[in-house]
């Protein structure tokens, strides 16, 4: 039984001896060359198998090319032939290893395996060719299936391709794009986490900074005989509060001496040479550890965004940690624990323990001693001493 597709046309499709069938650009140029003068011989001398391929592979929209006999020459159809760059005019009729130089040795293991018989098919393989003049990177999506001749032997191979090099790049731009943009999300997540971290440390030291002031113009006016004495221990006050903060920014901490440190920061609160006594031995605040010690509530990346946001300059937990054999007394002479604890001057004791790590033992304290107790790990909190 006859197909229904054949209906109307059998009889309109002529017959031909010709292997070369219609007015194709290659059909003509292949009528063009003296085969005898290669070696396939005269078109006239070519096995059936080759010249129905052929006519298959020149009537085919698909780029096709043949490779066949001994040297592998190479015979292509018309969609094939932009692929070959300006190789097109010379590439017909040459052997395929010099019609492909610059990709053969990527391409001979696929090769000999369709020439074996067995048939290849490969996936956006990358070749680098030199076909426009210059080296370019390219894909491909290709078929190698062997030919036979009228003897049945393995005689040649038929490639079936398809250039997909602006569909990979297409896809690799679309893949770069993603990833920019991932990293434009996480920087800009990392941007926000930065500012938080920042905008809560420096709430944190603007309320010590208010409270400090709000002590210095209490202490001082209540203990000052009249306005003009007050006005003036708290200005001078204000002024060795402001000096005490320089110390943020001078050189390093990695050279600061303890006791020139801890003078700094008391001065403010100083209205009488013997009212608070500093009697450190001298140690100098070595370099800051790599890490954060035991305890620290805050992540490393938490505190090194500080200290950049900060410019790095002020003194960290970490460098106090550092202090060996270090003993400082700082009394308040004169005064009684709140309590009531009689006989036991108020004051402030910072020694080094056995892990080297300083304490602090205050009866109580305010904000600043809280701001302290957040800072430090639950572990070195403030106890009575």
């Amino acid at each position: 039984m006859i197909s229904e597709a054949w209906d109307g046309l059998a009889a309109s499709v002529a017959t031909t001896d010709d292997p070369f069938p219609g007015g194709g650009a290659m059909a003509q140029a292949i009528r063009a060359v003296d085969w005898g003068q290669t070696s396939l011989g005269p078109v006239a001398s070519w096995p059936l198998s080759l010249k129905a391929v052929l006519r298959m592979m020149l009537a085919s929209r698909q780029p096709m090319c043949l490779f066949w006999g001994p040297e592998l020459r190479m015979l292509y159809n018309d969609a094939y032939g932009p692929m070959l760059g300006q190789r097109e005019g010379a590439a017909l009729g040459q052997p395929f290893h010099i019609a492909w130089a610059d990709v053969w040795h990527d391409v001979l293991p696929i090769t000999r395996s369709a020439l074996s018989g067995v048939s290849q098919r490969l996936e956006e393989m990358p070749l680098v060719m030199t076909r426009n003049g210059f080296a370019e990177q390219t894909y491909w999506t290709f078929s190698y299936t062997p030919l036979r001749d009228d003897e049945g032997r393995v005689a040649g191979l038929i490639n079936m391709t398809k250039d997909v090099t602006a569909q990979v790049r297409d896809r690799q731009a679309l893949v770069e794009a993603a990833e920019t943009a991932a990293r434009m999300l996480e920087e800009q997540r990392q941007n926000n986490r930065q500012r938080m971290i920042l905008q809560r440390e420096l709430s944190h030291r603007m309320k010590n900074t208010l409270s400090i002031v709000q002590a210095i113009v209490s202490q001082s006016m209540r203990h000052s005989p009249d306005m003009a004495t007050a006005s003036d221990r708290i200005s001078g006050r204000l002024s060795a509060l402001s000096s005490a903060q320089d110390i943020l920014t001078e050189s390093s901490w990695v050279a600061a001496e303890v006791s020139h440190v801890i003078a700094r920061g008391l001065a403010p609160y100083r209205d009488g040479a013997e009212r608070i006594r500093c009697r450190p031995r001298r140690q100098d605040i070595g370099r800051p550890s790599a890490g954060p010690f035991a305890g620290d509530p805050r992540t490393g990346d938490e505190r090194a965004e500080i200290r950049r946001a900060l410019d790095g300059r002020g003194p960290d937990l970490d460098s106090l940690a550092r202090l060996r054999r270090t003993a400082l007394q700082l009394r308040l002479a004169g005064e009684r624990w709140p309590d009531g604890d009689a006989g036991r001057p108020q004051g402030l004791r910072l020694t080094a323990d056995r892990a080297h790590r300083p304490r602090l033992f205050p009866r109580q304290g305010g904000a600043g001693l809280r701001a302290v107790g957040r800072e430090l790990p639950a572990g070195r909190r403030a106890r009575h001493g």
